[in-house]
């Protein structure tokens, strides 16, 4: 029986025994203490005529069967008090009769058998209709071509404001009906023949009722029409003239367009005006009529009249570019004024003649026939359908546009705060440059000029953390020459150390072999500037063909760089394949918490080569043999002694070894591929020693009595190294554990020591390079470690040092937290530069990775050996 059934069953049992008097004082809740329903929500009010239309949706937390009923109070808009409630059973409910044009306050609530529940929120909302007819309506012919109509207001608006009327007639009155446009006045004046009128009011609810049809009746005006009415046609307009009428208080003056419905107005208080801004060339017909204290009098017979064409105003804009031998001119549109055509002129400077150029409907001409090196002004008017003024007049000196200069580039100024563009000039007089850039994303350009002939320009003051492109022109007489090819260069936000490297000349690192002289500096906010000489070259097997690369720094002097001890050797880990760039930080972070002699520390940078932004990079300290490395005796070519021969050896499992430039031996029993780091040309005897000490340890792992402390794997190695090594490996399920990178040395007189830890980018499923799950072996699985788990002290000791590990590493995610956070714009600016946009999803994939891990692990490792 579920919880629930059984409560239900128990709460029925104490109410008979309450019942039976069996004197147990418990009681289960009644209906008496239901907590009262919350508001309705999604309350709505629809505007019908004389009612509001009103829904809502039930309250939410209550059974629709607790609910008995509705109740509904409203007010005026404004006012304080509520109605009484008005009770509906359920949504919808209609509020009628209510008056139109009343804005009412409403909210609803729910009732229960016990309680009334909250009032809803309120809604504002006023009933309304579209308008009544309009009233008194007055249609006056005064001839046969001129109609008045007027009206009243609608006794019924609807509760709504009238925002216009229609106006429609018959020509005839059995004809189609035509409408005018729609007004706002209440009269009108219709032209042309008129049987039959009909006016309508609207307002925001909708279009009124039509008025009933309505015949004009004759003017009952005694006043007569002015006489000795004229109109003439001007520019753009009408001139109307007529004489004084005795007792006039004023003239109405009217005109429409041929072929219009309806006439325009204005009152003059003279006997003479002019109607303006009239189409030129179209016709027009003009009356006027005389106004007295009754009204208006009899129009005057209409007059048909076409207003004159006014001439062009001057083109605006006048420009000219020199050309070889020629003046390209633009120009713009007069202000006002037809235009069917212009006509440009030139004149010589000095000269006081004027030439015509050419004639053209378009607003652009090209001057031809000039002399190179003489300053020229042109002049452009209209001159059809009538001449216009002439405009300003534009000077410039005709010769040969400069070709584009060549050989640009665009690269980052030692700080990285600026770009600086140069480039080679173009043959010929050149008087300066014009250096025009934008956004990568961007379309328009903005342009910088430049005066002298220097080939070189710096941007400053452009918003950082995006890509640039910039062009180059050559000025000259007659102009912006040519533009350059566009060039690219990205111009970061620094937030983390610069590494500048800048090669001698500019000479590009193409390969992991051969050394280019350059200069290295590295600006910290948070340390010392540094500045040196230095090598460098490409650094990496399977990274190097990768299009962002590592390098291989070697300073001429040791040098502390941002706060690591003094070293002439160096790495740049370039990280291309982790997205995150957080791999090998966090697998280095781990290793520095074990008991791994030495693990390399490393910084984050961002790298500009050749004034080229790179990008994120992380500075590192490369593994070799040194006092603040692996600190052992080195190993020189004299050292053969007995003694002397049996250390000083740096090596590397590393599948990807090229036998023609390394040297190293494949293992005998199994064939792992061993690369001698350190040193890298063994004499003979110490490359024979090294490889039979391999051996044996090889030949002991895979004995049966590997695991006998004498004879067995712990007579050739540093047990407790090869745990530590293992479990961080196995921890961060790195892809190139023990196939390249995996480093191990001997000490001379000592056992063969693991480590120090190296290369994780692939680690944590990295590109799903390992293609399996967080939950499952993998280093275990591997040549070598495979023998060893079959030792049960390995196994132990391995569960054993786990235990005192694990609390070492919970440090590891705040390391992550403040890493991500040092490195975010630097790793946006990374995506940027090299196209890609997963960084935040694959921070997030390690971390779920490498949690799940830790789980998983600590189920395998937390208990004794199996």
């Amino acid at each position: 029986m579920r919880a629930r059934h059984r409560s239900a069953l128990l709460t029925g049992v104490l109410t008979a025994v309450a019942l039976l008097g069996g004197g147990l004082t418990a009681q289960p809740a009644t209906a008496s203490t239901q907590t009262a329903p919350t508001a309705p929500t999604r309350l709505r009010a629809q505007i019908e005529p004389g009612a509001l239309d009103l829904t809502w949706s039930a309250p939410k937390g209550i059974a629709t069967s607790a609910i008995t009923s509705y109740s509904v109070r409203s007010r005026v808009h404004g006012a304080t008090a509520w109605s009484a409630a008005r009770t509906a059973v359920r949504s919808p409910l209609r509020m009628a009769p209510l008056a139109n044009g009343t804005t009412l306050d409403v909210q609803v609530r729910a009732e229960t058998a016990t309680a009334s529940g909250a009032w809803s929120e309120t809604v504002s909302a006023a009933p309304g209709s579209a308008p009544g007819a309009v009233a008194g309506i007055r249609v006056v012919r005064h001839s046969a071509r001129d109609t008045d109509v007027s009206w009243s207001r609608p006794a019924d608006t609807g509760g709504r404001a009238v925002n216009g009327y229609d106006v429609r007639f018959r020509r005839a009155a059995s004809g189609a009906w035509h409408r005018t446009k729609r007004m706002s006045a209440r009269s009108v004046g219709l032209a042309g023949a008129v049987a039959q009128v009909q006016v309508r009011a609207v307002n925001s609810r909708g279009t009124g009722a039509w008025s009933a049809i309505t015949a004009p009746s004759a003017a009952l005006s005694s006043v007569a029409a002015p006489a000795a009415f004229t109109a003439t046609g001007v520019r753009g307009g009408v001139v109307a003239r007529w004489k004084a009428a005795p007792g006039a208080a004023g003239y109405l003056v009217r005109w429409h367009r041929a072929g219009a419905d309806h006439w325009s107005s204005m009152r003059v208080s003279g006997t003479r005006t002019t109607v303006s801004a009239l189409r030129a060339g179209a016709r027009y017909r003009v009356a006027v009529a005389t106004l007295t204290s009754a009204g208006i009098g009899r129009f005057s017979a209409g007059r048909s009249v076409v207003p004159g064409r006014v001439p062009a105003s001057a083109p605006r804009s006048l420009s000219a570019v020199s050309g070889d031998r020629s003046l390209a001119v633009r120009w713009s549109k007069p202000a006002t004024g037809a235009v069917k055509t212009y006509e440009v002129r030139y004149r010589l400077a000095g000269a006081s003649t004027w030439h015509r150029a050419v004639r053209t409907r378009n607003r652009s001409a090209v001057v031809r026939g000039l002399r190179n090196g003489r300053a020229v002004s042109v002049v452009v008017r209209v001159v059809a359908p009538r001449s216009g003024a002439w405009s300003a007049a534009a000077e410039t000196i005709p010769a040969p546009r400069a070709a584009a200069p060549t050989g640009v580039t665009l690269r980052l100024d030692p700080g990285a705060s600026r770009l600086v563009a140069t480039w080679m000039p173009p043959a010929g007089t050149v008087q300066g440059y014009d250096v025009r850039y934008r956004a990568a994303s961007a379309t328009a350009w903005s342009t910088v000029r430049r005066s002298g002939a220097a080939g070189r320009a710096e941007l400053a003051g452009l918003p950082g953390g995006t890509s640039y492109r910039v062009q180059v022109g050559a000025r000259t007489a007659a102009g912006t020459g040519a533009w350059s090819s566009a060039v690219t260069a990205y111009l970061p936000v620094l937030t983390l150390p610069l590494v500048n490297i800048a090669t001698t000349g500019d000479a590009p690192i193409v390969n992991t072999d051969d050394y280019v002289a350059s200069t290295v500096s590295i600006a910290s906010n948070a340390g010392t500037p540094f500045v040196g000489s230095a090598q460098v070259k490409g650094h990496g097997n399977s990274t190097w063909p990768l299009p962002k690369k590592p390098y291989k720094i070697k300073l001429d002097a040791k040098a502390s760089l941002l706060g690591m001890p003094a070293n002439k050797h160096w790495v740049l880990l370039a990280n291309y394949k982790d997205r995150s760039h957080l791999r090998n930080d966090v697998a280095l972070f781990l290793g520095g918490r074990t008991g791994l002699a030495w693990t390399p520390d490393s910084r984050f940078v961002e790298v500009v080569l050749n004034g080229r932004y790179e990008g994120l990079y992380q500075l590192t300290e490369q593994v070799r043999i040194d006092d603040d490395r692996v600190a052992i005796d080195s190993l020189s070519s004299k050292d053969t002694s007995s003694t002397k021969i049996t250390g000083g050896y740096l090596l590397e499992r590393d599948g990807n070894r090229d036998l023609a430039t390394e040297v190293g031996f494949d293992t005998a029993t199994t064939g792992q591929p061993i690369t001698m780091k350190d040193p890298e040309t063994p004499t003979a005897a110490q490359l024979a020693y090294i490889r039979d000490y391999v051996d044996d340890f090889e030949a002991a792992l895979y004995s049966d009595h590997r695991g006998d402390p004498d004879t067995g794997y712990a007579k050739y190695i540093d047990v407790d190294s090869f745990v530590d090594w293992y479990i961080v490996e196995e921890l961060v399920e790195n892809a190139d554990a023990f196939f390249s990178s995996a480093y191990f040395y001997k000490p001379r007189g000592g056992k063969l020591t693991m480590g120090p830890l190296w290369d994780f980018d692939l680690s944590t499923m990295d590109a799903g390079i390992t293609k399996g799950k967080a939950e499952q072996w993998y280093v275990k699985n591997l040549p070598w470690w495979s023998e060893f788990v079959k030792d049960p002290a390995f196994e132990q000791r391995v569960r054993d040092r786990w235990r005192v590990l694990k609390p070492e590493f919970d440090g590891v995610w705040s390391r992550i937290s403040a890493q991500r956070t040092a490195t975010a714009t630097a790793a946006a600016q990374d995506e940027q530069v090299w196209g890609y946009a997963t960084h935040d999803a694959n921070v997030n994939r390690m971390i779920g990775v490498l949690r799940t891990r830790e789980a998983w692990l600590d189920t395998q490792w937390s208990a004794s050996t199996r």
